[in-house]
């Protein structure tokens, strides 16, 4: 098992512009706009599953006064506790975070939506003055923080099925 990385960043929010979303397009400057306003120091924690992520981003919060954004694929869904390394009830009760268990297992959870719920825990962290750490493993996830992705093809419900 490797380490996690600690990637220290000054990001503009605005960058999590989103996955390509119809309607998007017109809240993406008025988005970039107010990030610039507001320059906010996110910091990255990545690595492979039971790496210690979420132990280095719960340290990393207590020091820093911050909140954690999960950047899991598999940790948005409830009852997906086993094989996903999600916090205990212990780690949650000592930090904030965000986007843990808000999602049914049954329910479709792709980067779209993701980026959505990101950008509002990003947003709302902000308002109360915290600083964001945004923990986990899924690139495809952790890609949408950094430049727009492409998530918008119609799946064939017999696929999913």
């Amino acid at each position: 098992m490797g380490r996690p990385t600690l990637a220290a960043n000054l990001l503009r929010p605005g960058i999590l512009q989103g996955a390509h979303l119809q309607n998007s397009r017109d809240d993406v400057p008025a988005l970039q706009k107010t990030c610039a306003q507001k320059m906010t120091k996110v910091t990255v924690i990545t690595g492979c599953t039971c790496s210690g992520k979420t132990a280095a981003a719960i340290e990393f919060a207590l020091k820093n006064k911050a909140e954690i954004v999960s950047c899991d694929s598999v940790q948005v869904s409830r009852h997906m506790d086993i094989g996903s390394a999600k916090a205990s009830k212990a780690e949650l009760s000592r930090v904030r975070h965000h986007l843990i268990d808000v999602a049914d297992v049954s329910e479709i959870f792709d980067v779209s939506k993701y980026v959505s719920c990101a950008r509002s825990a990003l947003d709302d962290i902000v308002s109360r003055g915290k600083n964001v750490v945004v923990a986990g493993g899924s690139g495809f996830y952790l890609m949408a923080w950094f430049a727009a992705v492409v998530d918008n093809l119609p799946i064939d419900a017999s696929i999913r099925a």
